[in-house]
Protein backbone atom coordinates (compact mmCIF):
# COMPACT_ATOMS: atom_id res chain seq x y z
CA UNK A 1 0.00 0.00 0.00
CA UNK A 2 1.53 3.35 -1.04
CA UNK A 3 2.02 5.81 1.56
CA UNK A 4 -0.47 8.75 2.11
CA UNK A 5 0.92 12.03 0.94
CA UNK A 6 2.05 13.97 4.51
CA UNK A 7 -0.13 17.13 2.92
CA UNK A 8 -3.41 15.38 4.28
CA UNK A 9 -1.95 15.14 7.75
CA UNK A 10 -1.00 18.42 7.85
CA UNK A 11 -4.66 19.63 6.34
CA UNK A 12 -5.55 17.29 9.50
CA UNK A 13 -3.53 19.12 11.43
CA UNK A 14 -4.91 22.19 10.43
CA UNK A 15 -8.44 21.10 10.58
CA UNK A 16 -7.59 20.05 14.64
CA UNK A 17 -6.34 23.44 15.46
CA UNK A 18 -9.92 24.97 14.10
CA UNK A 19 -11.85 22.92 16.14
CA UNK A 20 -9.36 23.83 19.14
CA UNK A 21 -10.40 27.23 18.57
CA UNK A 22 -13.94 26.54 18.36
CA UNK A 23 -13.37 25.21 21.18
CA UNK A 24 -11.68 27.90 22.89
CA UNK A 25 -14.06 30.66 21.39
CA UNK A 26 -16.95 28.73 23.28
CA UNK A 27 -15.63 29.38 26.47
CA UNK A 28 -16.48 33.00 25.87
CA UNK A 29 -20.26 33.43 27.13
CA UNK A 30 -22.90 32.95 24.85
CA UNK A 31 -19.78 32.59 21.87
CA UNK A 32 -21.20 29.01 21.68
CA UNK A 33 -24.13 29.49 19.85
CA UNK A 34 -22.14 30.87 16.54
CA UNK A 35 -19.09 28.74 17.00
CA UNK A 36 -21.59 25.11 17.28
CA UNK A 37 -22.18 25.86 13.68
CA UNK A 38 -19.04 25.47 12.13
CA UNK A 39 -17.32 22.76 15.32
CA UNK A 40 -19.88 20.22 14.61
CA UNK A 41 -19.29 20.04 10.95
CA UNK A 42 -15.76 20.44 11.24
CA UNK A 43 -15.18 17.38 14.22
CA UNK A 44 -17.22 15.27 11.70
CA UNK A 45 -14.46 15.81 8.65
CA UNK A 46 -11.92 15.38 11.10
CA UNK A 47 -13.31 12.01 11.80
CA UNK A 48 -13.33 10.82 8.92
CA UNK A 49 -10.06 12.25 7.79
CA UNK A 50 -8.35 10.25 10.97
CA UNK A 51 -10.11 7.12 9.40
CA UNK A 52 -9.05 7.41 5.83
CA UNK A 53 -5.52 8.14 6.88
CA UNK A 54 -5.38 5.73 10.07
CA UNK A 55 -3.03 8.76 11.50
CA UNK A 56 -3.96 6.78 15.55
CA UNK A 57 -6.51 9.31 16.25
CA UNK A 58 -9.65 7.99 15.80
CA UNK A 59 -11.08 7.27 18.73
CA UNK A 60 -9.95 10.64 19.68
CA UNK A 61 -11.67 12.06 16.93
CA UNK A 62 -15.09 10.39 18.04
CA UNK A 63 -14.48 11.32 21.21
CA UNK A 64 -14.26 15.07 19.94
CA UNK A 65 -17.79 14.53 18.04
CA UNK A 66 -19.41 13.70 21.47
CA UNK A 67 -17.74 16.50 23.08
CA UNK A 68 -18.76 19.18 20.37
CA UNK A 69 -22.89 17.50 20.46
CA UNK A 70 -22.65 17.89 24.29
CA UNK A 71 -20.89 21.30 24.90
CA UNK A 72 -24.35 22.97 23.26
CA UNK A 73 -25.92 22.10 26.90
CA UNK A 74 -26.29 25.44 28.21
CA UNK A 75 -24.14 25.51 31.77
CA UNK A 76 -23.07 21.88 31.71
CA UNK A 77 -21.08 21.95 28.14
CA UNK A 78 -18.19 24.24 29.41
CA UNK A 79 -16.88 20.91 30.74
CA UNK A 80 -16.84 19.45 27.42
CA UNK A 81 -15.85 22.39 25.79
CA UNK A 82 -12.29 22.05 27.91
CA UNK A 83 -12.57 18.00 27.26
CA UNK A 84 -12.81 18.98 23.07
CA UNK A 85 -9.87 21.58 23.63
CA UNK A 86 -7.71 18.76 25.51
CA UNK A 87 -8.54 16.02 22.68
CA UNK A 88 -7.79 18.68 19.86
CA UNK A 89 -4.15 19.17 20.93
CA UNK A 90 -3.94 15.67 22.32
CA UNK A 91 -4.78 15.11 18.26
CA UNK A 92 -2.39 17.54 17.34
CA UNK A 93 0.43 16.13 19.13
CA UNK A 94 -0.21 12.33 17.69
CA UNK A 95 -0.58 13.63 13.69
CA UNK A 96 2.53 15.85 13.90
CA UNK A 97 4.53 13.29 15.89
CA UNK A 98 3.26 10.50 13.25
CA UNK A 99 4.59 12.93 10.37
CA UNK A 100 8.04 13.20 11.17
CA UNK A 101 10.37 10.90 9.16
CA UNK A 102 13.76 10.37 10.89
Amino acid sequence: MKPINPMWNRLHIVLEFFVMLGFILGLIPFMYAWVAGWIIPLTVISVIFSIVLSNGTVLLTFGNVVMSILSVIPIIGYIPRIIGLIISIINMLVISSRNRTY
